[in-house]
């Protein structure tokens, strides 16, 4: 039996608690919130399970790699280091989605270009060929996330922003994000039923 692994679910500031109802309500184990998310442990199946019916969720992330840096050319090293065959292989193309919170490193741009030549040196080296980047519709989207200098590499498991489930066929200006809608409707009903039962 496959052991369960750890995901990210990230969300809007403020909607934290009500996701951990929601992933608990799928299935999750384990929830713990963070800043605008919610960890939890599960299978892949809950995975898809929760990309497909998570109202509340950003992205599911997928953490694969976790260390401290404090420049540029040890974040290279230790991507380079670790084994992207497990996920990715020549005829496939990656992005780097970056976000970065830090005083050593001050350019998320640069942070992307960085992991990104690292991944591509890991697999030229090794192989005389490397992944292509495709920024727009890539076979993996690899999500680099910075908090001083502990650097956590995930894979984006929902391969872009939730809110764009590919419901609509036109692009209209909508009035409030959905999952910021879908946050305020479920909030008002906990709210509801906490008055109800109060009564």
């Amino acid at each position: 039996m496959a052991q369960p692994e750890k995901f990210h679910a990230k969300t809007l500031k403020g909607l934290e608690s009500l996701l951990e109802q929601e992933l608990i309500s799928l299935g999750a184990e384990r929830t713990e919130i963070v800043n605008r998310g919610v960890t939890f442990f599960g299978g892949r199946a809950l995975m898809y399970r929760v990309n497909l019916a998570s109202r509340l969720s950003v992205r599911v992330l997928l953490p694969v790699l976790q260390f401290e840096a404090v420049d540029a050319d040890e974040l290279y090293r230790k991507v380079k280091r670790f084994d992207w065959s497990l996920y990715l292989d020549n005829r496939m193309t990656f992005a780097i989605d970056p976000v970065v919170h830090s005083p050593m490193f001050n350019n998320s741009y640069f942070v992307a270009q960085k992991v990104k030549d690292a991944i591509a040196d890991r697999f030229r080296e090794r192989t005389n060929l490397r992944p292509s980047v495709n920024k727009e519709r890539p076979d993996l989207l690899i999500n680099v996330h910075i908090s001083g200098r502990r650097v956590t590499i995930s894979l984006d498991s929902s391969g872009g922003s939730l809110h764009k489930r590919g419901y609509r066929t036109g692009h209209f200006k909508a009035p409030l994000n959905e999952i910021l809608a879908a946050g305020m409707v479920l909030s008002t009903w906990h709210h509801s039923a906490s008055s109800v039962q109060s009564a």
